[in-house]
């Protein structure tokens, strides 16, 4: 009776092990499927933050290029590589007149940036001096 006990309870040892290492197992396997959906879609893994942050500025560069048409006196400045004082010179005067295209909006000044680049190509030779 005492060796029948002890056969019994190592054959059911010996099923629990079989039956908890293969739960064990498949476990394992869609845990690692459920990893690497987690890792793909969270942005979790390196290489898909760069990718994201690679999106991010793309989309960045298209709105700000097809959105930004005009430019205001600072904008302006860098866009045409000249200082601030040399801005203020194309700036209109009291009587509206400037060299260049621009538009205003309230006391702002704006500049198209396509009239900027019309008004530099058909620019041949134009002197500003402090004295107006």
């Amino acid at each position: 009776m005492k060796e029948n006990l002890i056969a019994r309870s190592l054959f059911t040892l010996a099923i629990c092990i079989v039956i908890g290492s293969w739960l064990i197992s498949s476990s394992i396997s869609r845990g690692n499927e459920k990893i690497a959906d987690y890792i793909s879609d969270s942005n979790w893994g390196i290489s898909n933050q760069i990718l994201d942050l690679q999106e991010e500025l793309i989309a960045a560069n298209s709105i700000s290029s097809t959105q930004k048409q005009l430019l205001n006196s600072d904008e302006l400045g860098e866009y045409l590589g000249i200082r601030d004082f040399q801005v203020k010179l194309l700036l209109p005067d009291s009587n509206n007149d400037s060299p260049m295209p621009y538009v205003k909006i309230g006391k702002e000044y704006y500049f198209p940036k396509s009239g900027i680049d019309k008004w530099l190509t058909d620019l041949d030779a134009f002197i500003i001096s402090n004295d107006q």
